[in-house]
């Protein structure tokens, strides 16, 4: 893990150890994109509480964090718009060559629209588009990030407060229903 830190940002490594300790406070069996999802919402937003605390609402740190979030927030919406499209074209009873075809017919048509989207990013996720797309980079990428403006509603809703915010998804991680179904419902 520290070889992917970058050590002239500490905002990085305090975002990294937040994370992982998510991952300590709450764990949701064969769920990996709740899972990784909750952890990165929550951990941007203990981080930006700490680095507010600590650093200041006018620090580099603190704009740093917002830039994450931000960013994050933008990129979720499209990873899932193009994991969305390519699920769908799985599921379908398509021959295996013509969904070939197409998958690459999407990926043209998301590194396109990739250039659009990157008009609107501060400073993250800003070089998605230069490696060559597979269905492994996006599944990884949808796991960790697909799901972060939805669950960044459900914060909001709760009044901006990152304790309620932990509360209700470690209830989501341990609770009966699917965790995705019980935030569809809450933000409904």
């Amino acid at each position: 893990i520290t070889t992917m830190i970058n050590v002239t940002d500490v905002t990085e490594l305090i975002y990294m150890i937040n994370h992982e300790r998510t991952h300590q406070l709450f764990y949701r069996q064969k769920d990996t994109a709740f899972n990784e999802n909750s952890a990165v919402l929550l951990s941007f937003l203990i981080s930006r509480d700490f680095v507010k605390q600590k650093y200041g609402e006018n620090s580099i740190e603190f704009q740093r964090v917002e830039d994450m979030i931000h960013d994050t927030r933008i990129f979720s919406i499209y990873i899932t718009q193009l994991y969305t499209e390519l699920n769908t074209l799985y599921s379908s009873d398509k021959a295996s060559a013509e969904k070939i075809r197409l998958r690459e017919e999407i990926f043209a048509k998301y590194i396109g629209q990739f250039e659009i989207t990157k008009k609107d990013l501060r400073r993250y996720f800003k070089s998605f588009n230069e490696k060559k797309f597979n269905n492994a980079k996006i599944l990884s990428v949808y796991r960790y990030y697909g799901k972060f403006d939805v669950y960044y509603q459900v914060y909001e809703k709760l009044g901006n407060d990152t304790a309620k915010t932990v509360l209700f998804f470690n209830e989501a991680a341990y609770g009966e229903e699917q965790p995705d179904q019980k935030i569809d419902w809450f933000l409904k």
